[in-house]
């Protein structure tokens, strides 16, 4: 990914700089889920996939496999987690497809809230 090589050698500079490039790709995946058009075409551009479909499946099978290794598997290992969430001006309406596709495959939330009130709040 173009985004972690960059951020690699551009700003590491030599010093000690972590970040996790699955949670960039799972974060721009889920952008990506919801956009359409010539959006989403320059998103799957960016992540490198052919279409939405593939990117997801890819996203889904890595999910499964870090549940595999936290749910009753008796693997002590390294475990890896990330929260992701999007959230978007209550004006705007989410639809119902985007919302399960954030939790199935992301497992991330996606709520409307209303950016006028304390919605940091919510968000944390």
């Amino acid at each position: 990914m173009e985004l972690v090589r960059n951020l690699w050698l551009n700003e590491a500079n030599g010093q000690n700089f972590e970040f996790s490039p699955f949670s960039i790709d799972a974060a721009m995946g889920l952008l990506a889920a919801g956009s359409n058009g010539r959006t989403l075409q320059q998103m799957l551009e960016f992540l490198k996939s052919k279409n939405l479909d593939d990117h997801n499946s890819v996203v889904s099978r890595v999910m499964d496999s870090l549940d595999q290794n936290r749910i009753g598997t008796g693997h002590i290992g390294p475990k890896l987690r990330f929260v992701n969430g999007i959230w978007v001006d209550s004006s705007c309406t989410l639809k119902p497809s985007f919302k399960e596709t954030a939790s199935s495959i992301y497992e991330a939330k996606a709520e409307a809230v209303d950016f006028k009130t304390k919605v940091r709040e919510e968000i944390n």
